[in-house]
């Protein structure tokens, strides 16, 4: 089948898994190097992170749907020719956004006690940094060049690892760490450009005239950039919501021991994030040839799942090893661990539901995250309230929160039909049925 869902998303998991290896890597050495407090901040930061960097990859998934339809008309040569286009676009509201976030990164640090400068200073200008290298790889995700899309995330994680531990090293501090990671993210920025921009013998493709595809791409956009961020940044909030009620209620050693338990149940997460990045492209290709796409959109959910689902039992059978040995996580702590992994499972496919709706036009039930995140945070506030917060609790909350969600998600799908609007037809299904 030339859209196998399955086949290319063991393949790009493959590279995610070995290039998740080495981000994570950078995360067991920060756990090596720093005390509770100090991890407890990094990891926290690295949340932060992950909040900040959700529009970014909007902005990737919308573009590389873009990609996908102007690839099947005009062809790969054409994307490529659009990139200098793009970034012409981008740059002016990337220093825009950076100088943004500077100022209320620097207000609400100090509302609420941040005493780090630095991490402050620091963490917009490393998730700003990630917009350049996306840009890039959504094209190739956009031309379904899956082995080069995942070939570049491998090697971008290789050097987010080393000249971030480099950074460790250098400083002993959270805020070391990215702005290594911010250093790593030029480079490979600048790899990316060389490598698609023809090695830098002038061959590559001339840019495209600003009439050929600039009003497509503004009604493109506009009818989709709301409902893709609304929506992704409700599950990146809620799949982040924990460690940031954790840095809230929980004391520094508890924050560090939550964080650190949290490791490898959110990796279970992002390994599993292969499966969107596929979805959405071959849906679109789909719809261009104006045929169904249940089919592949099941074997995503089906792939998310088993994905989730296998990670749990690796977790489960090596807890001990990692939580309790000499050579796994500090601070870490198994019951703990494997309570975060089975909420991991619900999330992996939550999400593959949030992409497939939204590529369907159905914009009500991927905005549901935004609920759950309400009631997770309000169960949690009314156990604050009552005493002290523990580690076990908030994460069996959580854990309750994210099945939770699934299970409202499946039982509103049932109904979706008469309670919900139908996927809106695209105009690339259009022209596939013409």
């Amino acid at each position: 089948m030339r859209h196998s869902i399955i086949r290319r998303s063991l393949v790009l998991t493959t590279f995610y898994i070995a290039g998740h290896g080495f981000y994570y890597l950078l995360l067991l050495i920060a756990n090596a190097m720093l005390d509770p407090t100090g991890f407890g901040r990094l990891y926290t930061g690295w949340a932060v992170l992950n909040v900040l960097v959700a529009p970014i990859s909007i902005i990737a998934l919308l573009l590389s749907s873009y990609f996908a339809e102007t690839n099947a008309s005009k062809g790969p040569a054409f994307v490529s020719g659009m990139l200098a286009r793009i970034a012409a676009i981008a740059l002016p509201w990337t220093v825009a956004t950076v100088l943004l976030l500077e100022a209320l990164f620097y207000l609400g640090g100090r509302l609420i006690g941040v005493d780090s400068l630095a991490l402050i200073l620091v963490l917009p200008l490393t998730a700003v940094s990630f917009l350049g290298v996306e840009i890039i790889r959504a094209s190739l995700q956009g031309t379904l060049r899956f082995v080069a899309y995942g070939a570049s995330w491998f090697l971008w994680c290789v050097a987010q690892c080393a000249v971030g531990a480099v950074g460790l090293l250098l400083t002993r501090s959270p805020w070391g760490c990215f702005a290594g990671m911010l250093a790593a993210n030029l480079l490979t920025l600048g790899g990316l450009c060389w490598a698609v921009g023809g090695g830098g013998g002038g061959g590559g493709p001339a840019a495209p005239d600003a009439t050929d595809d600039g009003p497509k791409l503004a009604s493109y956009s506009l009818r989709r950039a709301l409902a893709f961020c609304s929506a992704f940044v409700g599950f990146v909030l809620f799949n982040n919501a924990d460690i940031f009620l954790a840095y809230l209620i929980l004391s520094p050693a508890d924050l560090g021991i939550y964080t650190a338990s949290s490791v490898l149940p959110k990796a279970i997460v992002t390994a599993t994030q292969p499966v969107v990045q596929i979805i959405l492209p071959v849906v679109i290709s789909i719809q261009g040839e104006g045929e169904d796409t249940s089919q592949a959109v099941m074997k995503a959910i089906f792939a998310a799942f088993a994905l989730g689902a296998a990670a749990f039992v690796v977790l489960w059978l090596g807890s001990d090893l990692a939580c309790g040995s000499a050579h796994g996580i500090r601070f870490c702590t198994s019951p703990l661990m494997l309570l975060l992994a089975a909420a991991a499972v619900p999330l992996s496919v939550i999400r593959t539901l949030v992409t497939a709706d939204v590529a369907h036009g159905r914009y009500w039930l991927p905005h549901l995250p935004f609920l759950a995140l309400a009631v997770f945070a309000a169960a949690m506030t009314l156990t604050k309230v009552s005493g002290p917060a523990e580690n076990l609790h908030l994460a069996t909350t959580y854990l309750y929160s994210c099945w939770g969600l699934l299970a409202v998600w499946a039982v509103a799908g049932i109904f979706r039909g008469r309670l919900f609007a139908r996927a809106e037809i695209t105009p690339a299904t259009l022209r596939g049925r013409h």
